[in-house]
C-alpha cells in the first residue's frame, strides 16, 4: 500500500502535474532516505519496458544520484544499463528542469545588494533605476537593493552625497545614514555623514524633507525648507537648524570648497578624502585653530594649503604621500 501511495506521487512528479512549490517539496522529500526502497520500487515500474542506451555520463549522473539517495547496500538493487540510462536521464532531466525553474524565479525574487563607492581622491555620479541622481564625494560609498524603486526607494550612504531626487507621489525616497532617515518625495539635497565625522549634516536645496534620528521619529521628524541645513550631533543626539549661507550654495561636486569656522583638524580630513593623502598635524593645541575660508577655482592641494597659512603660522613640509604640519615657533 505505501508502495503505491510513493508510486502515485512519483508518477504525478514526473508528469509535472505539481505546482512548483509542491515539486520543491518533492524534491526534498525524494531524497531524504525515509521509504528508500519504496521509492526504489516505485521507480522500477516506471522505468519497466523503456529502452534506451546508456552512455558514461548517464551511468555517472545515475552513480551521483543513487549516493544522494542513500539506499541501504542490502536493499540497492542493479539494473539493465538500458534502464539506468533512462532512471538518470529521466530523472535528472525532470528534476533539473524542476529545479532551475524554481530556482530561477529564486534568484530573481532573492533580495542583493548594489554598493557604489567613490575612492578617496575621486568622485563619482550615479543614476538610480527612478532616475534619481547621486553624486558621491570621495571616501564615501552609497547601498541600495535590487528591489529598490518596486517596493521602496531606500538607500544607504556612507560619506557624502549630493541627490537630485526624481519625484514619485506614492514612494518616498529615504536616505540611512549615521543612524538618521532622510525622507523626502522629490527634491535637490545633500547629505554629508562620514563614519569619522562627529556630526551629520543635511543641506536641503529645493522641495522638502523631513528628518528622522534614532530618538525622533519620521511622523516627529524635523521638516526643512529649501535654504536650510540641519546638523545632527551622533554623540549626544541633539539637532541645529540654520540657515544656509550663500557659501553653502557652492557644491563640492563642482569642485567648490567652503569651510565655514573648522577647525584645522577637520579641514585636514576634508582634504586627505579629495585628494587621497595622508595629512599629519604635529601639534595637538593646532588642530583646534578655526578657518573661514572657500576655494571656488579648482585649486590643487599645495594652493589650498598655502590659503591656510595665509597669517604664516604653520609650517607645512611635503614628504612623499604625506604632508606634516607644525606650528612655527
Amino acid at each position: 500500500m505505501r508502495t503505491n501511495y510513493i508510486y502515485s506521487i512519483i508518477t504525478k512528479f514526473f508528469g509535472n502535474d505539481m505546482p512548483k512549490e509542491v515539486q520543491l517539496r518533492f524534491q526534498h522529500w525524494f531524497l531524504q532516505t525515509e521509504d528508500s526502497l519504496e521509492k526504489e520500487k516505485a521507480l522500477h515500474k516506471i522505468w519497466d519496458g523503456i529502452e534506451v542506451k546508456a552512455d558514461e555520463k548517464t551511468r555517472r549522473k545515475y552513480a551521483k544520484l543513487n549516493a544522494r539517495i542513500d539506499l541501504a547496500e542490502g536493499n540497492r538493487k542493479y539494473f539493465a544499463v538500458k534502464r539506468i540510462a533512462v532512471v538518470a536521464a529521466m530523472f535528472l532531466l525532470m528534476l533539473g528542469s524542476a529545479w532551475m525553474a524554481w530556482n530561477m524565479k529564486d534568484m530573481q525574487d532573492e533580495e542583493s545588494f548594489y554598493i557604489v563607492e567613490a575612492p578617496l581622491g575621486e568622485k563619482s555620479k550615479l543614476t538610480l533605476p527612478d532616475g534619481t541622481v547621486v553624486w558621491l564625494n570621495a571616501g564615501s560609498q552609497l547601498r541600495y537593493s535590487s528591489h529598490f524603486n518596486k517596493n521602496n526607494r531606500d538607500v544607504t550612504l556612507e560619506g557624502e552625497g549630493y541627490f537630485e531626487v526624481t519625484r514619485q507621489q506614492e514612494k518616498e525616497f529615504i536616505v540611512y545614514s549615521a543612524g538618521c532617515g532622510v525622507h523626502v518625495k522629490g527634491t535637490v539635497f545633500n547629505v554629508k555623514a562620514y563614519p569619522e565625522d562627529p556630526t551629520m549634516e543635511v543641506r536641503l536645496y529645493e522641495g522638502s524633507v523631513c528628518l528622522s534620528t534614532p530618538s525622533v521619529r519620521e511622523e516627529d521628524g524635523i521638516y526643512m525648507e529649501p535654504g536650510e541645513k540641519v546638523h545632527y550631533n551622533k554623540k549626544n543626539k541633539t539637532t541645529r537648524k540654520e540657515k544656509l549661507l550663500y557659501q553653502d550654495d557652492l557644491s563640492w561636486k563642482d569642485g567648490y570648497y567652503h569651510f565655514a569656522d573648522n577647525s584645522l583638524k577637520e579641514i585636514a580630513a576634508e582634504l586627505e578624502r579629495i585628494f587621497n593623502v595622508r595629512i599629519k598635524i604635529e601639534d595637538d593645541d593646532i588642530e583646534k585653530y578655526r578657518y573661514h575660508i572657500s576655494f571656488v577655482n579648482h585649486e590643487v592641494l599645495p594652493d589650498m594649503l598655502d590659503a591656510i597659512n595665509n597669517d604664516k603660522k604653520l609650517i607645512i613640509t611635503y614628504n612623499k604621500d604625506t604632508i606634516e604640519i607644525r606650528k612655527r615657533r
